[in-house]
This record gives structure tokens, sequence and C-alpha cells, in this order.
């Protein structure tokens, strides 16, 4: 990811990717998302609420916005 923002000269801060919450779950996703969220790029939770809905998941994400499913 690194590289192709500096490839494409994008600042991170303009990047979101949308994660569902299943995601979430193991802690080497939580780890790469952690990184991804150092270098700048925002995460959000897509469709919270349509899996395995745990608020112990939630606090420990990453993410900034939460996308919450009706």
């Amino acid at each position: 990811m690194r590289a192709i923002l500096h490839q494409t000269d994008l600042s991170p801060q303009l990047l979101e990717l949308e994660v569902t919450e299943s995601q979430f779950v193991s802690n080497e996703m939580l780890i790469a998302l952690q990184q991804l969220k150092d270098i700048g790029v925002r995460l959000s939770i897509d469709d919270f609420g349509t899996g395995y809905s745990n608020l112990i998941h939630l606090r420990r994400s990453p993410a900034y916005k939460l996308k919450i499913d009706h």
C-alpha cells in the first residue's frame, strides 16, 4: 500500500477503505489494518450488525467510522 501511495502521489488521508466487521475477528487482520491506519489510510467498518457483532472487537478496531446495517 505504501508503494502504491508513493507511486501515485496520493495522500493516504484521501483513501478510505471499507472493511466488513467479520474482518476484525483475526489478530493478523487487526495488525494489518492498524498498519494501514498508521500510514494515514482511513478505515471504516461496513455492514456492522449483519454478522458476528461484538463490541470488544469494535473497541479494538482501528476504524474511525462505523456503518450500521439496518
